[in-house]
């Protein structure tokens, strides 16, 4: 893995001077010139390489055994954490700051030793081995430039480093300095760059030698909107094209959700769940990948549940007891809690509906129709969010924008069960979850 120097002081403010409109003609190019037999067009995941280069990237599965890392102090930042992840693989680590995603990322790439636990790359255990001789490539947050290098020059250490010819040398940096939009820069320094220039020099330096391994430490977090759009969608159809197992961190569950071929959650240091992101939004793991994948995020209501022959009698806890109603089993997800007590009920804001006025709560005792209050309405484009008040509990529904519906009036709830989640109150793990590797 590449050594580089600190961060070059100074510079021009961060500024959006990447051409899109050079994007745009790489993407109807294909992307990154390949080298291959006429007429190839799409490389084959086992096979690929960039211009110059002089034999195919070889496929790398990673496995994290009870892999656990402890700081001076007491300081637990993961906690024997066991994931796969397959070869070829865009996984994206994502949680809050402090959760581990980046003690995770170093320990992969050789920079911290664990205190416990293995990682493998390809079968072969790395955890004793040095970080340059993993065949291991990191971006992180903040561009680390050689400052006394021009573009070219950072952009062909790592290649040069490993004595790749040098008109190989000089092909490969042309080809990721085109994919970058990083022609015009190639003579200047990382003190004549802005900030997002540099980060994308970091970003094609460490393409630009085909490791088997990407590690991305939010290296998109500086840049301004435009360019982290088109850079992360460049990032991912260069990475589907040549097959390199990448794992990239960030805290943006935006940028999570687009990207990951699966999306790992961490809390604490703890690993909640690993899914391909249509599970983990349909299905979390745990209560809190419920609240914080989701933008709003799923409404958690606190329930106490009772079976009554066929059907379900569900109370909102703190609630006025109009606030229960029976449902049939029948109507209900998988995973309903098959024991009475109390438990959480977990809804997406598009699982929940206004049906108009509701002249009663009365009229909705025993029903999946519950009278509720609008307390807010925010128009957001293609929807309507409305925060409706059920008794002291809150919630948030997703509404079709042009839905006529007034604020502080009452209005029938509908709660779609069918999509319901049920968290247990105490540990949060969801009544139908096997796991952290639920989804893989």
């Amino acid at each position: 893995m590449d050594s580089p120097g600190k961060p070059a002081p100074g510079g021009r403010a961060a500024r959006s001077e990447f051409s899109i409109r050079g994007l745009s003609r790489v993407r109807q190019l294909g992307g990154l010139p390949w080298m291959g037999s006429e007429g190839t067009s799409r490389p084959t995941r086992a096979g690929w390489r960039l211009a110059g280069a002089s034999e195919g990237v070889v496929l790398a599965e990673i496995v994290l055994q009870q892999l656990a890392k402890s700081f001076a102090g007491g300081i637990h930042a993961l906690g024997a954490i066991d994931l796969t992840i397959a070869s070829g693989e865009l996984l994206v680590v994502l949680g809050p700051s402090g959760s581990g995603k980046t003690t995770l990322l170093r320990l992969i790439a050789g920079l911290e030793s664990p205190t416990s636990g293995a990682v493998r790359i390809d079968g072969r255990d790395l955890t004793p081995v040095p970080p340059h001789r993993r065949d291991v490539a990191m971006v992180f947050q903040q561009a680390a430039l050689y400052p006394h290098l021009s573009v070219f020059d950072n952009l062909a250490f790592g290649l040069r480093a490993r004595g790749v010819p040098r008109n190989q040398v000089r092909s490969k940096v042309n080809t990721v300095a085109g994919l970058l939009g990083l022609d015009p820069l190639l003579g200047r320094r990382p003190g004549a760059l802005s900030g997002g220039e540099r980060q994308r020099v970091a970003i094609g330096r460490a393409i630009a030698r085909e490791p088997r391994v990407l590690l991305f430490d939010e290296p998109f977090s500086s840049l301004d909107l435009p360019l982290r759009v088109a850079l992360r969608e460049e990032v991912v159809e260069l990475q589907r094209r040549s097959g390199t197992t990448l794992v990239h961190v960030t805290h943006d569950q935006a940028e999570a959700m687009l990207m990951g071929d699966r999306v790992a959650i961490l809390d604490r240091g703890r690993l909640l769940q690993c899914s391909p992101p249509r599970a983990l939004y349909d299905h979390p793991a745990h209560r809190f990948v419920a609240t914080f994948v989701g933008n709003p995020p799923m409404n958690i209501l606190p329930c106490e549940v009772e079976r009554a022959g066929e059907a379900v009698r569900i109370h909102l806890l703190a609630a006025d007891p109009a606030l229960s109603w029976t449902v049939p089993i029948e109507s209900l997800a998988p995973g309903w809690p098959r024991t009475s007590g109390p438990i959480e009920l977990g809804l997406r804001p598009e699982a929940i509906a206004v049906r108009g006025p509701c002249p009663s709560a009365e009229a909705a005792t025993d029903s999946p129709i519950l009278c509720g209050q609008v307390r807010r309405l925010e128009f957001n484009g293609a929807e309507l969010l409305a925060t409706l008040a059920l008794g002291p509990h809150r919630l948030v529904a997703r509404l079709p924008a042009n839905q006529d519906i007034q604020d502080r009036r009452r209005v029938r709830v509908v709660l779609d069960l069918s999509r319901a989640v049920w968290f247990d109150p105490a540990s949060g793990q969801a009544s139908n979850s096997n796991g952290p590797g639920e989804g893989r």
